[in-house]
């Protein structure tokens, strides 16, 4: 629950960095109000904001300034403290211990509390330093301990779902074996490669890995190919009945026609 807000922004930001790239203007509009909605829709949480703001090596971090002056992650902040503790001494007092964290004072300015930001999750280091500040170590642990879930977007991250999305049933079993041979492979080879360069592995991925399917997503003149070459039947027909509209990602054919 930490990173996930610090990784959305991120996230946001490489795509609009990507954009600059597509000379269409009107194309760049559309997208971006695409994952604009997205983001509201689906992806933003209020406690992902607060769980940024709790996160000690991303509060702290080199963006410290701009999180403090963040209007959503401080709302998302006081919102979750609000709902959490709705006493009022209580609220009261966790408010005040929460201004030792974000000035680092008290038991926060130890040098070895500093280090440790880094050091451990963000569940481990208020577990351990924030023995001083009872009910907001409570609170701010409850809050860490949440689960994230991209339900909604992970067909389109796992090989095996997106492969058998309806985009691609059309695909025939030898090709379809052939597509997660390479999909399989290629991860492999993608960490090999890492490993051999002495590189570490984030076990939270933050890079967007592009696939190349171009040979996947059938072309129009493919569509209007006969399924067996006997019946008449063409693939098209079976998209229509199987949904053909159903997107499943922006594919490299399609960024190239931008």
């Amino acid at each position: 629950m930490g990173y996930i807000y610090d990784a959305e922004e991120r996230a946001k930001e490489q795509i609009k960095k990507n954009l600059t790239d597509t000379p269409n203007e009107r194309i760049i509009t559309r997208l971006w109000a695409m994952i604009q909605a997205k983001w509201s829709d689906q992806l933003h949480h209020l406690l992902h904001a607060a769980g940024c703001y709790l996160n000690p090596a991303i509060f702290h971090g080199e963006n410290s300034r701009e999180i403090r002056k963040n209007r959503d992650i401080a709302t998302g902040l006081y919102v979750a403290i609000d709902h959490l503790v709705p006493d009022n001494d209580d609220n009261d007092k966790l408010r005040q211990d929460l201004n030792l964290y974000i000035d680092s004072v008290g038991q926060f300015r130890s040098p070895i509390v500093i280090r440790a930001r880094t050091k451990v999750s963000p569940y481990i280091w208020w577990r351990t330093y924030g023995i001083n500040t009872p009910l907001l170590q409570k609170i701010v642990i409850t809050v860490l301990s949440q689960t994230c879930s991209a339900s909604p977007c992970e067909r389109n991250w796992s090989a095996f779902d997106n492969l058998h999305s309806k985009k691609r049933n059309c695909l025939l079993q030898q090709k379809l074996n052939d597509l997660v041979f390479m999909q399989h492979n290629t991860k492999l080879q993608r960490r090999y490669n890492l490993l051999k360069s002495n590189r570490s592995l984030d076990p939270i991925l933050l890079r967007d890995v592009e696939e190349n399917d171009d040979w996947v997503i059938p072309t129009e003149v493919e569509l209007q190919e006969f399924v067996d070459g006997r019946d008449g039947l063409l693939w098209s027909a079976t998209q229509e009945a199987m949904g053909r509209n159903e997107e499943v990602g922006v594919t490299t054919r399609s960024k190239r026609h931008y």
